[in-house]
């Protein structure tokens, strides 16, 4: 019996060898392969049973007639445990990867991709992206473009899904996509960070395609943020019903949220309410220049002045229409409410901290 085992077993190695190059072969010429991983989990699924079998057989003969019924029973649903263990194991794919390895995948995941890859490509004439032929210090961002009439934030996250994520593009944040639509005359990033995919459209300039350092030079359109796993955009909104505090209440608050926001050396010399213009007048002549100049220095302190403004209230945000900030001798800069984006973890002015240099 033993000897039968194992010409058997010699037999099923030698096919599983052969549908394993079968399907490496297969995978260089571009091919799923689909008969061949089907072949190939039946080869490694018959080794096992035969496997099994040759261990009961020696299992028995060592135990001898004197081992009880009992004891046959309890090995042999063991081994029909093991073995239905390992074919729910062996259900995965096989596929080749680049080091000729063979590395688990999901085959459904892989027609899922390709679905709406191909999907992409019919409805909005747009295909995988490729490199810049120059500027990109990253190695990760990609572009793509299109000529049609349908604005890329339509078609975003389902872009993303696509190509980005199985890029690695939702780990770090350090891939980033873009989309130039020649008929739109348009230019659309496609972001993904902390689970949240940014999708902004700027103008197009000409060349900016080719050139990373150049990209979404343009005239800002609209920046949007969306929830990745349900779509759901992020809506900057405001309780109209609150109502809006009266000036003294606001400026009040304006004062006290704001006095720990700045720099030693820096100060805060007035604020003030004109109409529904909360002007903000700042002082940064006593601030540590050892390692930034002052100009930056006031560029980031929009953002740590105006982020505790905005953490107050719907009433509070009712009160005002623009933030006008004024930093002596140094330049002015006017926040608008259209200026304002939620990422799902509060309201935030978007703005270049460079608007000084």
């Amino acid at each position: 019996m033993g000897v039968f085992f194992m010409i058997l077993g010699a037999l099923v190695l030698a096919l599983t060898v052969f549908w394993l190059v079968q399907l490496l072969e297969s995978k260089k010429d571009g091919k799923d392969g689909k008969q061949e991983k089907k072949y190939l989990t039946i080869s490694i699924v018959a080794g096992l049973v035969i496997l099994l079998g040759f261990s009961g057989v020696h299992f028995f003969r060592a135990q001898g007639n004197s081992s009880s019924k009992a004891t046959q029973e309890e090995f042999i649903s063991r081994g029909t445990e093991a073995l239905d263990s390992t074919q729910e194991t062996t259900q995965i794919q096989m596929s080749s990867g680049e080091s000729g390895e063979v590395t688990a995948t999901t085959e459904a995941v892989d027609e899922q991709l390709e679905q709406s890859r191909k999907q992409l490509k019919e409805q909005y004439g747009i295909d995988s992206p490729h490199s810049f032929a120059t500027g990109d210090t990253t190695g990760n961002w990609r572009i793509a473009t299109v000529a049609n009439g349908t604005a890329p934030e339509q078609y975003a996250i389902e872009y993303a899904k696509a190509y980005l994520i199985p890029a690695g593009g939702d780990k770090d944040g350090t891939c980033v996509y873009f989309i130039v639509n020649y008929a739109l005359k348009t230019t659309t990033k496609i972001h993904i960070q902390n689970n949240i995919l940014e999708v902004k459209t700027t103008e197009y300039v000409s060349g900016e395609e080719r050139d990373a350092k150049e990209i979404q030079k343009g005239i800002v359109y609209s920046d949007n943020f969306y929830d990745l796993a349900t779509g759901k955009q992020y809506v900057v909104e405001s309780d109209e019903s609150a109502g809006t505090k009266n000036e003294s209440d606001f400026l009040t608050a304006v004062r006290d949220c704001t006095k720990d926001s700045l720099g030693k050396g820096e100060k805060i010399t007035d604020i003030s309410l004109e109409g529904k213009n909360l002007v903000i007048k700042i002082d940064m002549s006593g601030a540590d220049t050892s390692i930034f100049p002052v100009n930056q220095i006031a560029g980031t302190r929009v953002g740590s002045v105006t982020d505790s403004i905005l953490e107050l209230g719907d009433s509070y945000y009712n009160s005002w229409d623009t933030i006008t900030m004024e930093f002596k001798d140094i330049g002015s800069i006017v926040l608008k409410k259209s200026d304002v984006r939620d990422q799902g973890y509060g309201k935030f002015f978007e703005y270049d901290e460079s608007v000084f240099d």
